[in-house]
């Protein structure tokens, strides 16, 4: 496991990023199957493929309470679940990355 990927493992601040518009940039994103979050800590911005069926919805009205989203990204070489958990009043919350293995990872569905 690289370094990175070991100093992304511990639970830190984050918040969504790439989101012009907010709450609607963030739909735009979640349809399309990704969201972009930004390790403050690090400085690291990884752009997830989305695991829907372990990420919230996102109602079509307002949003109650935090916000889950989980997905995978190949962070230098390793292959990472990334986790993280948002307030939808300001997109910034705390998230963490967990490596898996390649069967783990081909199994994390968008």
């Amino acid at each position: 496991m690289n370094d990175l990927v070991k100093r992304l493992h511990d639970r830190q601040p984050i918040k969504l990023s790439r989101l012009k518009e907010g709450i609607s940039s963030l739909r735009a994103q979640y349809d399309l199957g990704y969201v972009h979050v930004l390790f403050i800590k690090t400085g690291t911005e990884l752009t997830i493929e989305l695991d829907k069926k372990n990420s919230s919805a996102l109602p079509d009205d307002q949003f109650h309470g935090p916000l889950h989203f989980e997905g995978k990204v190949t962070l230098n070489y390793d292959k990472v679940r990334v986790m993280v958990d948002v307030q939808p009043t300001d997109l910034t919350g705390e998230g963490t990355v967990s490596h898996v293995s390649d069967d783990e990872y081909e199994a994390i569905a968008s």
